[in-house]
């Protein structure tokens, strides 16, 4: 899974296939940060090609859920202003 979202990158190119690299957790303060990178094409992440950009996002307070798989999280990226027009991919 991973989110379609075309945001611009200092590279001039947009970053427009986005997928989660990391999520980590601290139960005892009650987060989740989650890493995604983002892509020029879905082409290029399949040819592992590097990231164009690296997006962290925490999920706390209403936003976190203990133990949050990635479809949960990708939804909670979607939320954000930046997001809000994501399309699953």
């Amino acid at each position: 899974m991973a989110l379609l979202n075309a945001l611009p990158t200092d590279f001039g190119v947009d970053a427009t296939y986005w997928n989660i690299a990391d999520i980590a957790e601290s139960f005892c303060a009650g987060f989740a940060r989650v890493t995604c990178y983002g892509y020029a094409s879905e082409d290029a992440r399949r040819a592992d090609k590097q990231p164009l950009v690296t997006r962290c996002f925490t999920l706390s307070g209403d936003t976190y859920v203990q133990n949050v798989d990635r479809a949960a999280a990708y939804a909670i990226i979607k939320t954000d202003p930046e997001f809000a027009s994501a399309t699953d991919a």
